[in-house]
């Protein structure tokens, strides 16, 4: 049975109930058909070149036949290698990371080292939220592309984050850079069309223009202004006012797991423009 969860429709503002392995969803409110953006699953330069509706899903939930499979997978590895390594420590011993063996009889030492491929696994990751420190997310961008940061559109997700960004060697190129992990990945080549080529300039807006300082406490009273059951914060998204000239909004979007909940739409200070529930 397919596992569903609640989104908000970005065209109306309805709640919408989707199963994230569908690439499409239909408003039952609007009737607008919106694409099912997740990590896996990026949205491709022919949705956003017909303009199409993005519904950005976070996490996808996990078939609970997934998981035991996965069960099963790990009883049987543990059981082929339990006589392996029965026979193995009998011999070997960790010791102060030396390995302690026999030979003729006689016992000896071996000073070990990882790989680095291999204690790199061990490093922790990194732990952020991005809601809290939104600033983390300008600064790490503008270190990898430079001042100023033209951006068609940022999304902010509490781990992670992406940003549509005019490539600044080439400005009719257009590239999406994700952030996770403290890391900004390389950067995907977007297609533009012809006609946005030569006004892309239009299109993309200064991260400067948005308030980066006053973000995390816009985010935080998104949830008093549309006070749902269990509401939290799903993503936000910063991306150019159509009505204006390179002015930026903030839509902070807000659902819960019995209400879809809706959006609120601020300007690049923090001021409320609108609210959608």
């Amino acid at each position: 049975m397919a596992r569903l969860i609640a989104a908000t429709c970005p065209k109306c503002g309805a709640g919408v109930r989707l199963d994230p392995k569908n690439q499409f969803v239909t408003c039952s409110y609007c009737g607008v058909s919106s694409f099912v953006e997740t990590p896996k699953r990026p949205a491709t330069a022919e949705i956003r070149q017909a303009a199409r509706p993005i519904i950005h899903v976070e996490r996808v939930p996990r078939s609970p036949f997934g998981c035991l499979s996965l069960l099963i997978s790990l009883v049987v590895l543990i059981g082929l290698g339990g006589a392996f390594s029965g026979q193995l420590l009998g011999n070997l011993s960790l010791l102060g990371g030396r390995v302690l063996g026999v030979s003729s009889g006689k016992p000896f030492v071996l000073p070990i080292s990882l790989p680095s491929a291999v204690s790199g696994l061990a490093s922790p990751r990194v732990e952020e939220d991005l809601f809290k420190d939104p600033e983390l997310v300008k600064r790490r961008f503008e270190e990898r592309l430079g001042k100023p940061l033209l951006a068609k559109e940022v999304v902010l997700y509490p781990t992670y984050a992406l940003v549509e960004a005019q490539d600044p060697k080439n400005k009719q190129h257009l590239d999406r850079y994700w952030y996770r992990n403290g890391v900004v990945d390389e950067p995907e080549p977007l297609q533009v069309s012809s006609s946005d080529r030569d006004k892309l300039d239009k299109l993309v807006f200064p991260l400067d223009l948005i308030s980066f300082d006053k973000l995390a406490s816009v985010i935080e009273g998104a949830l008093k202004e549309i006070p749902i059951e269990q509401g939290k914060v799903s993503h936000v998204i910063l991306t150019r006012d159509m009505f204006s000239k390179q002015q930026p909004v903030v839509r902070v979007y807000v659902s819960g797991p019995r209400d879809g909940g809706g959006y609120i739409e601020y300007d690049g200070s923090g001021k409320r423009r609108r609210v959608v529930h």
